[in-house]
């Protein structure tokens, strides 16, 4: 879905955008966040204190990339696979509305963004420090955590 956002769309029918904008929102929602989030932010690095051979930075660092691996690769089978299996049954029309419902709320597309930017700014920045998978899974962990306080706390105060 971020992908269209930058991109202008004038000249792409609607139903083939559409199409595309869910697509892409199947495969970025699983990869982006959720338990991937969770388990790289929080679930590793508690693993990796609990043993003392990876009690250091570089222990920590390999259980939270390692995790992260997991979890993209995880959510790009599973995410087309739910997807299917919760819209096959749907009309055209009410995944025409989730597609439209989910290019114009914001907060979504916020944290959508924010996904994407982080990722490779993260990924800049770990390619630089030696290792872009670790830099890209932070970054992108931080893209989210950040719009998702931002909408829930600066955007709701307005």
């Amino acid at each position: 879905m971020p992908y269209f956002q930058f991109k202008s769309s004038a000249t792409l029918k609607d139903e083939y955008r559409m199409g595309k904008e869910f697509v892409w929102h199947v495969l970025d929602g699983p990869t982006d966040g959720k338990s991937s989030t969770y388990n790289h932010r929080v679930g590793r690095p508690v693993a990796a204190i609990m043993k003392k051979e990876t009690r250091n930075l570089r222990g920590i660092q390999q259980k939270m990339t390692r995790a992260g691996r997991g979890g993209i690769i995880l959510g790009l089978v599973t995410g087309p696979l739910m997807t299917f299996l919760k819209v096959k049954d749907e009309d055209e029309y009410k995944i025409w509305d989730r597609c439209y419902r989910l290019r114009h709320n914001r907060g979504q597309v916020r944290v959508d963004q924010g996904s994407i930017v982080g990722a490779v700014g993260g990924a800049g920045i770990g390619a630089a420090t030696g290792s872009a998978l670790f830099g890209g899974l932070v970054g992108m962990s931080s893209g989210i955590i950040a719009m998702a306080i931002y909408n829930n706390v600066i955007v709701k105060k307005n």
